[in-house]
């Protein structure tokens, strides 16, 4: 089996926070402090 092909692409981005480079110091700050459930995706460009 592919890695990955057992993920459910819907679960997936429902727990998926896209945040913009700009925002990475603040999100940092966010997860450290306990406030973050799921992935952040940093968006570049």
């Amino acid at each position: 089996m592919a890695a990955g092909a057992d993920l459910d692409r819907a679960k997936l981005a429902a727990i998926t926070t896209e945040v913009p480079f700009v925002g990475v110091l603040e999100t940092a700050r966010t997860i450290l402090a306990g406030k973050v459930r799921g992935r952040v995706v940093v968006c570049i460009g």
